[in-house]
């Protein structure tokens, strides 16, 4: 009997997902099975798992109608698991969500500010055994500074406002072998001395799963001024840098410095010791138990 099944809506978000799944399918036995497939039909019907985690990008297109939902929540505990919930163009769904009280439990962890759309608001739950090799990668730290992820239009003006500072690797769904499973994104990020992040989200901020991947792999974090960061225990100049996006020469003249090295290695530190409080167990724990 599966007693944990993480449904998802999208199979081109698999490598993403699988940085926080694994830990769930490793500790608790959990299924990861996608709409419309016959296994998550037979976990469904024939299983009958305890609880339900619907992994959703709240795209509207690949959403599960609310007869579905309201059939899965009727056979097990139903939860909705959303990782851009403070974006406004999902405010009027999420509201739907709750009016129609279609979850026992909602969550979003994307840092953003906890409204009554949402039980629960925290960070990516990124499991750390992807970067438990990274004692062995501290003679590998190759590259300056890094950024991996998508690239879509409104992200590359900032991208390549730091020139050859900047490292970047693309991230394409489904045509790009380097990141097809987490393992490979994670090991290029070991290698990193620094992290940039962008935390843009539809006109917004959020704090993205790459904070989290910046401090599990040891690595200095440059992250903007706006971002809501500091609202979760972390401190600018102390557990990362904040950069203005329009001036990128400051981020520049620190990965020049002469003891760049020394200081990406103590931030880097400081921030693994703060993100561990985001462990994936809190997040499994609270999404089982509400």
């Amino acid at each position: 009997m599966t007693k944990l099944l993480i449904l998802s809506e999208c199979p081109e978000a698999a490598a993403v997902d699988e940085s926080a799944t694994s830990w769930a399918v490793r500790e608790l036995g959990a299924r990861v099975a996608y709409f419309g497939t016959d296994d998550a039909a037979k976990v469904l019907v024939d299983e009958r798992p305890e609880c339900v985690v619907y992994r959703s990008t709240l795209n509207r297109e690949r959403m599960l109608s609310d007869e579905t939902l309201r059939w899965i929540g009727s056979r097990s505990r139903l939860v909705l698991w959303c990782s851009e919930a403070s974006s406004p163009h999902y405010r009027d769904l999420l509201g739907h969500y709750r009016d129609e009280k279609l979850f026992a439990f909602r969550v979003g962890t994307d840092g953003g500010p906890q409204t009554d759309l949402l039980d629960w608001v925290t960070l990516w739950p990124v499991d750390p055994q992807w970067y438990a090799a990274l004692d062995r990668y501290d003679h590998y730290k190759d590259i300056t500074c890094g950024f991996a992820g998508s690239i879509g239009d409104d992200r590359r003006p900032l991208l390549r406002s730091f020139g050859d500072a900047l490292t970047v690797r693309e991230r394409k769904a489904g045509n790009d072998a380097e990141f097809a499973g987490y393992g490979a994104y994670a090991a290029w990020t070991l290698r990193c001395k620094s992290v940039l992040n962008d935390a843009t989200l539809d006109g917004g901020w959020a704090v993205k799963n790459r904070v989290i991947e910046a401090g599990l792999a040891g690595c200095l974090l440059f992250e903007q001024a706006e971002s809501p960061l500091s609202r979760w225990g972390f401190e600018p100049g102390v557990d990362y840098l904040a950069y203005d996006a329009g001036n990128p020469g400051a981020v520049q003249a620190v990965l020049e410095m002469p003891e760049f090295p020394d200081i990406a290695a103590t931030f880097g530190a400081r921030l693994r010791d703060k993100v561990r409080q985001f462990h994936p167990t809190q997040f499994w724990q609270r999404v089982l138990d509400g």
